[in-house]
């Protein structure tokens, strides 16, 4: 949202605005604003922000708009998370659901505006029709989805069709199970998206232990992984204002390749007193053959003595 510039508020400042015309070209020069952010750590992380391209389409918007540089620095040393952002309120299917019905029921278009009274006098009903219709387009749609119709629609039905419950027990059949697929396409998106993050990334209340209490903290970047320090801001208590440190690749080897997974020959013994497994490993050989666990004396035994 845009504020005026010297107005006092704790959102976050995503670019100044100086004479920069908002709507048109052929609008006068406007006063100094700034371009904010409200939003809070979940936020940042179920909405993921790409901001090279946000970044990129500002400075294309006008030459007068500014980047805030401490903004920009913010979120060029975070990580940012993987994933599609969440749909957005304007997508089509919504917009469709939005709009208002042209019947006379409306109980099952939740996002849609109620069908009242004054809208169904302009149908020939009668006032005992349009009383049952304006209590039944009132129901709630999440007592419809568990299959409770409104009592009104019997009243509506019985004189019309005599008897009417087959045809209630189906149509709330049809309400249960469409709101029941309904609740397990919401849980299985809610589980897709908390898979993609990491265990310590997850938004879990945590007991408070000393200065690590990282469900207190309100830093928007919060569960961003900062990989550098561009900002240079004052460390807090919570873990999220450090570096995390990369593992470094080592030039050196692992010693633990070189441990065998089996116990070594004790020394001293012969092959009489050493099982054949604990002298050769045929599994584990090297190019010329040999294994490279055992040592020559061992392999010289067993080249002249066989076991009984």
């Amino acid at each position: 949202m845009l504020l005026p510039a010297n107005a006092e508020h704790k959102f976050l400042v995503i670019a100044h605005l100086s004479g920069c015309p908002i709507f048109s070209d052929n609008q006068s020069s406007t006063s100094d604003l700034s371009l904010v952010l409200a939003l809070n750590k979940e936020c940042m992380v179920l909405d993921p922000i790409d901001w090279p391209v946000g970044s990129t389409r500002l400075r294309e918007f006008s030459p007068r708009l500014q980047i805030y540089e401490l903004t920009d620095l913010l979120f060029r040393e975070r990580i940012p998370p993987k994933g599609v952002p969440r749909a957005s309120c304007l997508n089509s299917l919504t917009m469709v659901m939005k709009r208002d019905s042209s019947g006379v029921f409306s109980f099952h278009r939740p996002l849609s505006n109620a069908v009242d009274r004054n809208q169904l006098k302009r149908f020939n009903l009668t006032s005992t029709s349009i009383s049952a219709l304006s209590k039944i387009n009132k129901h709630k749609f999440s007592l419809s989805s568990l299959g409770v119709l409104p009592n009104q629609l019997r009243k509506l039905l019985r004189p019309e069709m005599g008897d009417c419950e087959a045809i209630l027990a189906h149509l709330s059949s049809v309400f249960f199970w469409g709101g029941y697929r309904i609740w397990r396409s919401r849980k299985r998106l809610v589980s897709k998206t908390w898979k993609r993050f990491s265990k310590t990334d997850r938004m879990q209340k945590q007991k408070r232990m000393f200065d690590q209490n990282s469900s207190a903290c309100k830093y928007p970047f919060h569960f961003l992984t900062k990989s550098a320090d561009l900002s240079h801001q004052r460390l807090t208590r919570c873990p999220c204002s450090r570096v995390k440190a990369r593992p470094t690749e080592s030039a050196c080897s692992d010693i633990r390749a070189y441990l065998s997974e089996k116990r070594a020959p004790i020394e001293g013994l012969d092959w009489k007193h050493t099982a054949s497994s604990e002298i050769l490993d045929s599994k584990k050989v090297n190019q010329n053959g040999l294994n490279v666990r055992t040592k020559k004396p061992d392999l010289i035994r067993v080249s002249h003595f066989q076991p009984p």
